[in-house]
């Protein structure tokens, strides 16, 4: 079970560098066949880009992403959360499944944060 506010320093899940420490157990234990489970216990806001970074990377994995869904579940979380992941999942699945259109979308939003557009 990965409990996320384990990764935290606050109940807030904003920081894409916890994101990524969540990411990689994640990453690590669907690597090896064992099931995931997020619990957002204690957890009173999470960002899409939170949850973009923590579990949508993992639909970028070269792993078919049937076998990604049956390891992962979700504990504690609320209707809003779950909302989120769910979207976060759908967008994952259509950004990764065309990598070179994903990757078009991604370099404009590097650059939409940089501020270079």
């Amino acid at each position: 079970m990965i409990r996320v506010r384990d990764f935290l320093s606050n109940p807030m899940a904003v920081s894409t560098d916890k994101a990524e420490l969540v990411f990689i157990e994640s990453r690590n234990a669907i690597e090896k066949g064992e099931k995931v489970e997020f619990n957002f216990e204690d957890i009173k806001l999470v960002i899409t880009a939170f949850l973009n970074i923590a579990i949508g990377k993992l639909y970028g994995l070269n792993i078919d992403y049937k076998y990604i869904d049956e390891r992962l579940d979700y504990s504690n979380s609320t209707p809003a959360i779950k909302n989120m992941i769910e979207k976060v999942i759908l967008n994952s699945k259509k950004f990764y499944s065309d990598r070179s259109q994903g990757e078009k979308n991604n370099n404009y939003i590097n650059k939409s944060i940089d501020g270079d557009i």
